[in-house]
């Protein structure tokens, strides 16, 4: 049968690549600690958002963190405020 069309949109931020392992730390692992110190600051775009939490993996050679879209829409959904209903 057809599948319905795809509606929703949707952003993955993931930890790391494919091809790479998450770094862990004492509390969190790098990423989710970089996440923490950011997602509290305010009128950030999911853009502007993601490009912060990727700053704190500079010199981290083994670790980038990876950003993938899909759905309508998603052209201009990075450039919406972060986290607003």
């Amino acid at each position: 049968g057809e599948k319905p069309p795809l509606r929703a949109r949707a952003l993955l931020l993931a930890a790391c690549q494919a091809n790479q392992l998450a770094c862990a730390e004492p509390e969190y692992g790098h990423f989710t600690h970089a996440l923490l110190e950011v997602v509290d600051t305010p009128n950030l775009s999911y853009k502007a958002f993601y490009r912060q939490v990727r700053r704190k993996f500079a010199g981290r050679s083994t670790q980038s963190p990876f950003w993938w879209l899909a759905g309508p829409g998603s052209l201009a959904f990075p450039d919406e405020d972060a986290f607003q209903p």
